[in-house]
C-alpha cells in the first residue's frame, strides 16, 4: 500500500513535533497512555462523522505507534528499565514470559 504524500508528511510532523515539544520517550507505559488517549480521540472521531476529524485522529495515533516502535529499535538503557524490559538488548517479542 502506497500512503499518501500528505498522510505521511503529517504524520512526520507530528512525530517531530512530539520529540521537539517532549523529548525522547521515557518508558513504553508513557506512550502507552499516549496511544490510549490518541485511540479514544479516533473513536470520538469516528462517531462524529467528520472525515477530516478521523483523518487527524487516524495521524496522531499512527504517529504515537511509530514513536514506540522507534524506540524499542535498539532501546537506551534507561527507556528499556523504565519500561520493565527483560533484556535492553532483546529486539524480539518475548515468548512464555509470564505477565
Amino acid at each position: 500500500m502506497n500512503i499518501a504524500a500528505t498522510v505521511e508528511n503529517g504524520i512526520d510532523q507530528r512525530i517531530a513535533d512530539a520529540d521537539r515539544l517532549y523529548g525522547p520517550p521515557t518508558s513504553a507505559h508513557e506512550l502507552l497512555g499516549v496511544i490510549a488517549e490518541e485511540y479514544a480521540e479516533l473513536i470520538d472521531a469516528i462517531r462524529s462523522g467528520k472525515i477530516m476529524s478521523v483523518q487527524w485522529e487516524a495521524m496522531d495515533l499512527a504517529a504515537a505507534c511509530l514513536r514506540l516502535a522507534d524506540a524499542c529499535e535498539g532501546p537506551r538503557d534507561d527507556f528499556a528499565r523504565r519500561s520493565g524490559f527483560l533484556d535492553a538488548r532483546e529486539t524480539s517479542p518475548q515468548k512464555g514470559i509470564p505477565l
